[in-house]
């Protein structure tokens, strides 16, 4: 059997247990048109090819893949793919199907989306637009796995007013603006979670974070933003980089100590947490002008 279907209670997970040539990419085209006809009038969200770390993708199979994917964005729904080998991403990507085939580091991170997507019980809390948030998580969970060898997993989002304040020592910030709305989005770290994640980086022990390797909080926020910002802009947000203060570049900032609060004040600030092995960091949202968003338009809250 070359492929193995395992239902979940918010996706389908197709396991592939060999490379896809020809003969067993048209098996799977039939599979994946069969199980996204069957969800479109339900409410599993998503269906998530794993491709057990094998190497090749038969090309003919992305071009056929196309129809299905179709089938899904009409219902709202998405097609991920987990365990792909350095070859086979390079694949999805060169073909241009990175954006509807989406690729993540692993099953448990997809989850991690579908989670936060789809809420299988209301909380009462600010509900925020999740097709502007999820781009940056998922640059969080693929930026982590390959550039750190970490997989945080994701808390609870809240609004920073009904949030614990945050402790953070050294942060790095970018603002951006877009038609309708500006904001300032920052990743947070105590000293002790970004010795953590610098010594996974660099496969070094510090006890004091270096001056050198401060850049490294920039770097990161740059990257998911990078990640964030294509997929929001082919949904038609149009947001760029603008300096983060006057005496400041449209670049990437590093924050400290009470510095962090500055530049993320926004009373409509979104916080969402990240565990890992070494503590908690947080990525931080900070958003200006959103009353002139309007109930209608491509708002980030929907307050209920």
């Amino acid at each position: 059997m070359n492929f193995e279907v395992e239902l979940k209670p918010k996706c389908a997970v197709i396991k592939c247990w060999e490379n896809l040539s020809k003969e067993s990419g048209d098996e799977l085209i039939r599979i994946l048109t069969d199980l996204a006809e069957k969800i479109s009038n339900s409410d599993m969200p998503a269906i998530v090819l794993d491709l057990l770390s094998q190497a090749k993708i038969d090309i003919g199979f992305l071009r056929k893949s196309v129809n299905v994917t179709k089938i899904m964005k009409q219902n709202k729904k998405q097609i991920y793919v987990v365990n792909a080998t350095a070859a086979a991403d390079k694949t999805i990507r060169m073909q241009g199907m990175d954006q509807v085939l989406k690729i993540m580091p692993n099953l448990d991170s997809v989850m991690t989306i579908l989670a936060q997507s789809h809420p299988t019980k209301q909380t009462g809390i600010p509900r925020f637009d999740v097709n502007f948030i999820n781009p940056f998580i998922e640059g969080i969970l693929k930026i982590f796995s390959v550039q750190c060898a970490i997989t945080p997993k994701v808390g609870k989002p809240k609004l920073k007013g009904k949030a614990p304040s945050l402790n953070a020592d050294i942060a790095g910030v970018i603002a951006f603006k877009s038609v309708l709305f500006s904001g300032v989005v920052g990743i947070c770290f105590t000293e002790k979670v970004f010795l953590h994640v610098l010594e996974r980086m660099f496969h070094e022990k510090y006890k004091t974070i270096p001056d050198k390797l401060q850049d490294a909080a920039a770097e990161l926020i740059n990257m998911i933003f990078g990640h964030a910002k294509q997929v929001l802009n082919s949904n038609g947000y149009t947001i760029e980089i603008v300096p983060l203060s006057q005496s400041q570049s449209g670049l990437p900032q590093i924050v400290k100590g009470l510095d962090i609060l500055k530049y993320l004040d926004s009373k409509y600030n979104i916080v969402l947490p990240f565990e890992t092995d070494g503590g908690t960091f947080f990525l931080d949202i900070g958003l200006k002008s959103i009353e002139e968003l309007g109930k209608d338009s491509a708002g980030l809250l929907n307050l209920v």
